[in-house]
């Protein structure tokens, strides 16, 4: 009656998709975990269709427990779902492994390799609606590259500070932000 109980995994995996074998990747198999919240007062059994961030958890388990969410927090709670599984969450969310950034939107799955110096290397875009097992990346064809530049330029004004920083932790560029 008054415990939260929160079920994550920490990443996906591939079990032969995308000839991967693995969980490090920018696929959708590797992206996507499950979330399962119980929470006092809220119904059994919904199921939402929406998009969330790990970043969201924190300030979802505050607003249940009553506690102020500090300004500084990126996500957002979740707690509108839980009351309401129809509700959209957001727009985007974004995700990254090694040097991919991926935006995944309800419709988009896009994602640009980029070097430290931010060149491009390379872009995979896939449109769930028509391919949710992304098996045929449409970054070639001309007719995208509006929609690819228009996805770029989001994810890159949402990528975040600490971008650059390698995925294990760098304690030196840590300190020289401070």
């Amino acid at each position: 009656e008054n415990t939260v109980v929160l079920l994550m995994g920490d990443h996906g995996w591939n079990l032969g998709e995308h000839g991967l074998w693995c969980k490090h990747c920018n696929f959708y198999t590797s992206l996507s975990t499950p979330l399962i919240i119980s929470a006092p007062g809220m119904k059994n059994g919904n199921v939402a269709n929406t998009l969330a961030e790990f970043i969201d958890i924190y300030p979802t388990l505050a607003e249940l427990s009553g506690l102020p969410i500090p300004k500084t927090v990126e996500g957002k709670s979740l707690l509108p779902i839980l009351k309401n599984p129809e509700l959209e969450h957001k727009d985007f969310v974004i995700s990254k492994w090694d040097e991919g950034l991926t935006l995944t939107s309800q419709q988009y799955a896009f994602t640009e390799w980029r070097t430290e110096k931010d060149s491009l290397i390379a872009r995979m875009l896939y449109d769930h609606r028509v391919d949710p097992k992304e098996e045929n990346n449409l970054s070639n064809e001309t007719k995208n590259i509006s929609l690819m530049d228009s996805l770029s330029k989001l994810m890159m004004a949402n990528r975040g500070a600490d971008y650059f920083i390698n995925t294990e932790i760098d304690s030196t560029k840590l300190a020289e932000k401070k």
